[in-house]
Order: C-alpha cells, then structure tokens, then sequence
C-alpha cells in the first residue's frame, strides 16, 4: 500500500489543480474588463453583451467579434490607449501624453474617435497615427468625408461637407438613444450643437479628446446631437 501512496497523492493534486484552472476560467469568462488585456483563456474578447450590464469577458464563438473584419474590443482598446496623447501628433499607441482635462489640438475629438474607428476596422482606406491630410479626404462609395470634422452640421469645421458622422451612417452605423461600448455620439460641445463627439466604452461611461477624457460620465462632456452603434454587433 505504501508504494502506491506517492501516486495517490499526484493523482489528488491533479485533480484539484484541474478544478482550480476550471474555476479560474469561469471566472475569466464573466470577468468585468475595460478591453482584451484583462480577459484571457477560453474567454479572450471584451465586449458589450445584452446579457449582461457593461463590458465582460466571453469566448471567441462567433457572437464576438462581429465576422465582417471589424472588431468593438480593438476599438476600446485603442481608446483607452490613446485618450491622452499630446494634441499635435496623431492619436498613436506610446504616445507622449498630457493630464486628464489637458487641451488636444489639432487632433481633437473627431481624429481621435476616427482612429479609434480605424483601429476597430470601421473606417477604411487610412493607416493608424494618420496625419489630419490622410483622414481629410476618406472615400466611400463614391464620395469623401472629412472625418476631422464631427458633421456636416458642424459647418465652422466641414464647411458644409461630409464629415464622420456622416461616413459612419453611410457604412450602416444604426441610431441609439443609449450610449454603451462602442457608441460614438456627436453632442453639443463649447461651440454649440455637433462641435463635440465622444465614444462609448461602457454603459454611460465615455472617452474624448478635447479635453482629454478617460472613463467620464458621457452626460458632462454634452447633450447628444446623435448617437450611432456599430453595424453588425451585439451592442
């Protein structure tokens, strides 16, 4: 009996080492996460989920990220990593970087929100850290937006042109009255009605530029103009 005693014990502690992996895991795939970093094992993507309040971790299985080349957990991500670059270099993972409330200019609320648009692979045709000239003039179907500027409405800024706002609706972004992760809203900023936009990186919780915001309540950086979800997610 004494010589089976060493594999009674090897069996027991693999036994309990699976049980502890296997809690570690159910506990990682309904983990809150601000984006993919605090996720891991069987559950790697932060998202939005209806079944849930705010961002979770859950498995790659089909529902997350959406399969049309875009994903919302590579755009929070980036804003989270970007939200306070210096203003006068683009928005750019390693940033120099400034305080929270700090003045963004000229990279302010549009290119910032644009970027993080690009990193997530909703905006097209434009390279990560682009310069204002490389997202001036963004085609779509035939026309170019100016995705520097919030609106079209925001005439002090477009001139009257199509603007980000308007390149998102044109790629099928979906109106909403609830700002979650994910939803970019232009609200009224100091300049008036469509002069701000901000994203969604929780349930009422925002980032910007202009000034550098991380995770602030979405009603203090303005009313909204329009709010717009991504198209083919789970938001």
């Amino acid at each position: 009996m004494s010589d089976l005693l060493p594999y009674f014990f090897v069996c027991i502690t693999v036994t309990c080492c699976s049980a502890m992996l296997t809690t570690m895991t159910m506990a990682q795939c309904d983990a809150p996460c601000y984006n993919a970093s605090d996720c891991g094992g069987e559950c790697p993507i932060c998202i939005h989920h209806p079944s849930h309040p705010g961002l979770k971790c859950h498995k790659n299985n089909g529902t997350s990220p959406p399969s049309n080349g875009t994903n919302i957990s590579a755009m929070l991500k980036y804003a989270d990593e970007t939200w306070n670059c210096i203003g006068s270099h683009p928005p750019c993972v390693g940033c120099a970087t400034v305080k929270a409330r700090s003045w963004q200019d000229p990279y302010g609320c549009a290119p910032y929100v644009a970027h993080c648009a690009a990193a997530g692979g909703f905006i097209k045709h434009v390279s990560l850290c682009g310069t204002l000239d490389e997202y001036s003039s963004v085609p779509y179907d035939g026309r170019q937006y100016e995705l520097n500027c919030v609106s079209q409405y925001d005439t002090g800024c477009s001139g009257g042109g199509l603007s980000l706002t308007d390149y998102l609706l044109a790629t099928g972004w979906t109106k909403t009255q609830r700002i979650k992760a994910g939803t970019v809203c232009a609200v009224n900023g100091g300049d008036g009605d469509w002069t701000h936009i901000i994203l969604g990186v929780g349930d009422n919780i925002c980032n910007a530029h202009n000034y550098a915001a991380y995770h602030v309540d979405c009603s203090t950086e303005g009313q909204p103009n329009l709010c717009l979800d991504p198209p083919s997610s789970l938001l």
